[in-house]
C-alpha cells in the first residue's frame, strides 16, 4: 500500500464512484488518485507538501507498483468517456465437502 496519502483535499467532484472504505478509512487506488489529481479535483500532500502531478506519476507508476502507465491511460480514457471504472476483486470461496 502507498504511504503517501497523509492528507488530501477533494474539491467539488462527486466521490461516490471513486475509492473504498476500509476499517473506517477512505482510500483511493493509485489510478483513482492520479486521475483525480489530473482533473484538478484532488490534492495529495506528503509530509505537508503538495505533490505535483509529475511527482505523483513517478511515485505511483514506479516499478513493482500496482499499475503501469498503460493501465492508467486506459483508466483515464474510459473515465473521460463517462464510464465508471472499478477494480475487479476476485473473491475465493472455499467449500467443505
Amino acid at each position: 500500500m502507498y504511504s503517501v496519502f497523509i492528507s488530501y483535499s477533494i474539491q467539488g467532484r462527486v466521490m461516490s464512484h471513486y475509492g473504498y472504505h476500509d476499517k473506517g478509512d477512505f482510500l483511493l487506488h493509485p489510478e483513482e488518485a492520479l486521475f483525480l489529481m489530473d482533473v484538478g479535483t484532488l490534492r495529495v500532500c506528503h509530509h505537508g507538501i503538495p505533490l505535483s502531478i509529475q511527482e505523483a506519476f513517478q511515485y505511483f507508476l514506479q516499478d513493482g507498483g500496482d499499475i503501469t502507465l498503460s493501465h492508467y491511460l486506459v483508466y483515464a480514457y474510459l473515465n473521460r468517456l463517462g464510464y465508471i471504472v472499478r477494480r475487479w476483486v476476485v473473491q475465493i470461496v472455499s467449500t467443505s465437502i
